[in-house]
């Protein structure tokens, strides 16, 4: 009996095994990104990296870059006195990605990918974003207060949505293939990042296809960071004998500077 409910046991999941790869083929679709490592070093300031692939002639692709989700704190300004305008408190953002970039085919807007729109019941999209933020204290403007945080992280470039940034060639025998370029921020943190393809259709996510992209630290920066983290009390002291050395030489060059004249 216990040998059978063996045997009955690698048959299921040999089975699923066989079935999952199936099941992500069975439209064809592929993702390939290139590269899936970026290195920031010391003259870094920015790159670009490549999603392509192969999808079904009749979709389209919107291509999502995201970090980790985390809770982020800010100052809230108000006006005191009727007049005087200063910090008044602070609020807290739940369960917010450090980067939300969106990479749209032709025809989709970023006003397609606002706060308000068909697009968040698709699970993409600021409005989708707004539906996993939480805020606190309770009692705050929650809509006010997220247009707000919107419009700083569009600003500091984290967060944007990236118009025509896919491009596609046709393959014959009812495919097409795809290319999105993705620009990435010069002040992107290193960490682990998630790049998804969603395959659209008729109005519907017809399948998606995730990525990771690694964004590390090399050379200088490495050093530094290693440094600040690992060995603090070296950092400390190589920092000071740093703006010492800095000092004395904008000292030296101010006086001869001076002499000049």
């Amino acid at each position: 009996m216990f040998r059978r409910f063996i045997l009955i046991y690698i048959t299921v999941m040999a089975g699923l095994l066989v079935s999952a790869p199936a099941l992500q083929a069975a439209h064809g679709i592929t993702a390939h990104l290139e590269p899936n490592l970026v290195s920031i070093n010391a003259s870094y300031n920015g790159t670009s990296v490549s999603l392509s692939g192969d999808i079904p002639r009749d979709a389209s692709v919107l291509v999502r870059l995201s970090g980790a989700t985390r809770n982020d704190e800010f100052l809230k300004k108000g006006r005191v006195m009727g007049f005087l305008w200063m910090n008044t408190g602070k609020i807290t953002f739940h369960n917010i990605p450090r980067i939300y970039l969106l990479y749209a085919p032709p025809g989709v807007t970023a006003r397609d990918l606002a706060e308000d729109s068909p697009w968040q019941d698709l699970g993409i999209g600021f409005g989708a974003l707004k539906k996993q933020t939480e805020l606190t204290p309770e009692g705050e403007d929650f809509d006010t207060q997220f247009r707000e945080f919107l419009k700083l992280k569009i600003k500091e470039r984290f967060y944007g949505v990236h118009e025509n940034a896919v491009t596609y060639q046709d393959k014959g025998d009812g495919m097409k293939s795809f290319q999105a370029a993705l620009k990435i921020p010069s002040a992107v943190p290193p960490g682990t990042y998630m790049v998804t393809a969603f395959i659209l259709k008729d109005g519907k996510v017809l399948e998606s296809v995730d990525q990771q992209l690694k964004i590390e630290e090399s050379g200088l920066p490495a050093l530094i960071g290693s440094l600040a983290f690992n060995h603090e009390i070296l950092y400390g002291v190589l920092s000071i004998l740093f703006a010492i050395c800095a000092g004395l030489l904008m000292g030296l060059f101010f006086k001869k500077g001076g002499e000049a004249h």
